[in-house]
């Protein structure tokens, strides 16, 4: 169990931007939403829609697509030091001590950020949204 479950915090369902890869959006889509409903689009940055603050999936406290959830949110509280081109822990989280970022945890992090990168570029230069 993670540290988030473990603690029932759902603190970064508020806190963070969430970019989305294409996959996460090709399997949030299986639930039957539309990407006008979930994502917003800024300068090629597709991220999650959020709501009053929180993520437009957090209902009372807890994520409406968790199976199905982005990659984003199944890495956290890694995130990506751009300085060391790194996968870190986020000593931000209130729980970060208790978090045990695995080699491969990094490395997922770490490609995440590529694909990311590769996915923003494309889009910046053929100028298509959604």
């Amino acid at each position: 169990m993670d540290s988030c479950a473990k603690h029932n915090c759902n603190i970064c369902c508020s806190e963070a931007d969430v970019p989305l890869l294409n996959e996460d959006i090709d399997r949030i889509r299986q639930y039957g939403y539309y990407d006008a409903y979930f994502v917003e689009e800024e300068m090629g940055v597709k991220k999650m829609r959020k709501l009053g603050g929180k993520c437009i999936f957090s209902v009372d406290g807890k994520c409406e697509v968790y199976m199905n959830r982005p990659l984003r949110c199944k890495l956290l509280p890694l995130t990506f030091n751009p300085e060391t081109g790194r996968a870190e822990v986020d000593t931000g989280c209130k729980y970060h001590a208790e978090y045990k970022a695995s080699r491969t945890m990094s490395r997922r992090m770490e490609d995440y950020i590529e694909r990311l990168n590769q996915e923003i570029m494309w889009r910046r230069e053929t100028g298509l949204q959604f």
